[in-house]
């Protein structure tokens, strides 16, 4: 076992040497010097201005970002966290990467630890790699202007999609090339596992007057995994008029960084989508597809509909060639969704509640 260890922690340490920075192997240490390194390792990152925090999400995206380790960390994945770990899970691999980032535990933190795929280890006995510091030497983000309140950009309160308990309401009308009127009750529920990840779920009825009248129920799953960034997992839809029940998922989880977008900003994301029909509790393939999508923060401005009158956060969603690109508001500060303009269909909020409360 300690002969697989060792070749392991080369293999490691020679493919995150070449993100840069640290040495190529690790030198073995008495319990008490290396205790010593790791207090000395987080002091000197507290003296630079980086958290914890900070070093673990640079640490991973190097690993991500190096040729030599993508048999390991194939793929962007959020960051996740359990106990004093912040990780992210490759499910390509089945390989997990943490860093510890909270102190006062029997991890020193900036220590590196890995399970799964041909490093073995459990969540018992993860499998030590060294310090944060041997790979790479992190460096204090560039000070920005602080952005204004709200999460991100301000134009969401993320925090509202992370409480357990809120609900969110909003009935539409839509006018133009398509009539009729919708209603979108959301209400957010507990962390769950989905797809092997942590995700929040959250319950959506959505009833239609449109395509003959229908209401369809979907449990949605999806985690803030940093400030303006939301990563989405997939969803359960039950059964409908319109369709059987379905199950689908995003592989990889794609994340939606619209809350963390300047004015003038744009972010493209791109949707490896599979879904499969669940028919009398027995789950069916159906297919896989493919969606890529910019969206464009293009400013704030006061909207007026039927609901009301307010100040919202202006974007534009562009799908590619062939497809017009729709426009829509959102409640500035809160995120609520009053406005799209869609071709020739607008659909404009004629009631906004949040937890029962008109907005």
């Amino acid at each position: 076992m300690q002969i697989r260890k060792t070749l392991l922690t080369v293999a490691v340490a020679a493919a995150l040497g070449a993100c840069g920075g640290g040495s190529d192997t690790m030198e073995a240490a008495t319990p008490a010097v290396t205790a010593s390194a790791l207090r000395s390792q987080a002091q000197a990152l507290r003296n630079a201005g980086v958290t914890p925090e900070e070093a673990a999400r640079q640490l991973m995206d190097a690993a991500e970002s190096a040729p030599q380790y993508a048999g390991y960390f194939p793929s962007h994945q959020p960051t996740q966290s359990a106990g004093p770990f912040h990780y992210r899970h490759y499910p390509e691999t089945g390989v997990y990467l943490g860093v510890v980032v909270v102190a006062g535990t029997s991890y020193e933190v900036g220590a590196i630890y890995v399970i799964g795929g041909p490093f073995g280890g459990s969540i018992d006995a993860p499998v030590p790699q060294g310090l944060v510091t041997n790979y790479i030497t992190p460096v204090a983000p560039t000070p920005t202007t602080p952005p204004p309140a709200g999460a991100g950009n301000g134009c969401f309160d993320l925090a509202l999609l992370d409480t357990q308990g809120t609900r969110l309401t909003v009935s539409y009308s839509y006018t133009g090339a398509m009539t009729g009127t919708q209603t979108i009750d959301s209400t957010v529920g507990g962390l769950v596992s989905f797809q092997g990840y942590q995700a929040r779920e959250t319950v959506t009825a959505t009833t239609s007057s449109m395509q003959g009248g229908f209401t369809i129920t979907a449990k949605v799953y999806a985690a803030r995994t940093g400030v303006g960034e939301v990563t989405q997992y997939g969803m359960a839809t039950e059964e409908s008029t319109l369709a059987p029940a379905m199950r689908t998922v995003y592989t990889p989880p794609w994340v939606d960084r619209t809350a963390s977008l300047a004015i003038g900003e744009s972010f493209t994301a791109t949707q490896n989508t599979s879904y499969s029909y669940v028919i009398n509790g027995a789950e069916t393939p159906g297919g896989s597809y493919q969606t890529s999508s910019t969206t464009t923060y293009l400013g704030n401005e006061t909207v007026t509909v039927p609901a009301g009158t307010y100040d919202a956060c202006k974007f534009e969603v562009s799908s590619g060639p062939g497809s017009a690109p729709s426009t829509n508001w959102f409640v500035r500060g809160k995120g609520l969704h009053v406005k799209s303009v869609n071709g020739g269909v607008v659909m404009e909020a004629t009631s906004v509640k949040l937890n029962g409360q008109a907005l």
